[in-house]
């Protein structure tokens, strides 16, 4: 790879962070900043600065005054960025596939820049304490701020059986007006099973029964990411009945734990 990820504009490779077994490299680039991923293959890959101007990949995020890529930090299954920006912050976020903006857009789930304050020009750090996310900032105007943010986007369901006669079904509801795509998985004796990856259309509910992933086991949990599009909500009901023919006797329900 040529100095500067091959332009002599990224001045500075300011933050560094292991996610999903590749290394991710954030840049300083007065044009906007970029973001590379260097591979267990050994090859790098621009995320961040090779897509169209304004768009979540073009330079600077699609925003050419977030300058430097200041923070990185791996926090709920995302890789969180936190810009420098003289006109306020920014933080985004990368789940292997795309980018989202979660700081800078306007809105009661995506702050202002800045938080609200454009005096807080970058996100120095971030670090994870008791399953949240906190967001340290510089700013030589008021002093600096730290701000917490906790995502809903993976749920755990500990119980669960799918033998003598139990069902389990895992319900997911999607409350937002764009679709949501989820990765559920089960967790057995055996180990863990692959269960249904999909998109869930705008606000709606799915429902998914166990049994179908994990016959004939009284030792099913299941894990429920949403991958892309927001966080979800997650229920779980098992069913019990003596033999295919009765009617249900008993049934349980339980919302899921999101830590």
């Amino acid at each position: 790879m040529a100095a500067g990820f091959g332009s002599n504009a990224n001045r500075e490779a300011n933050s560094m962070k292991v996610y999903k077994h590749a290394l991710y490299v954030g840049t300083y680039n007065s044009n906007g900043c970029e973001v590379w991923e260097y591979n267990t293959a050994g090859i790098w890959t621009q995320k961040v600065g090779q897509g169209a101007a304004g768009t979540p990949t073009g330079p600077g995020f699609g925003n050419p005054a977030n300058r430097t890529a200041e923070s990185l930090h791996v926090y709920d299954s995302r890789l969180f960025a936190g810009t420098e920006n003289l006109n306020g912050c920014e933080v985004h976020s990368f789940d292997g596939l795309a980018w989202r903006q979660d700081v800078g857009g306007g809105g009661a789930a995506n702050p202002d820049p800045g938080f609200g304050n454009a005096n807080n020009g970058v996100v120095r750090c971030m670090a994870t304490r008791n399953d949240r996310l906190y967001a340290g900032t510089s700013n030589g105007t008021d002093g600096c701020e730290v701000w917490s943010f906790q995502s809903y986007t993976t749920w755990y369901l500990a119980e669960g059986a799918t033998a003598g006669g139990f069902e389990t079904w895992v319900l997911v509801q999607n409350p937002h007006s764009v679709p949501v795509d989820i990765d559920m998985k089960f967790q057995t004796v055996a180990g863990e099973v692959q269960g249904p990856v999909e998109t869930i259309p705008a606000s709606t509910r799915r429902t998914y029964l166990a049994n179908d992933w994990v016959p004939a086991s009284f030792d099913v949990s299941t894990r429920v990411e949403s991958t892309a599009g927001g966080p979800i909500i997650c229920e779980r009901a098992v069913y019990w009945r003596p033999d295919p023919v009765a009617i249900r006797y008993l049934v349980t329900g339980s919302i899921g734990f999101c830590p």
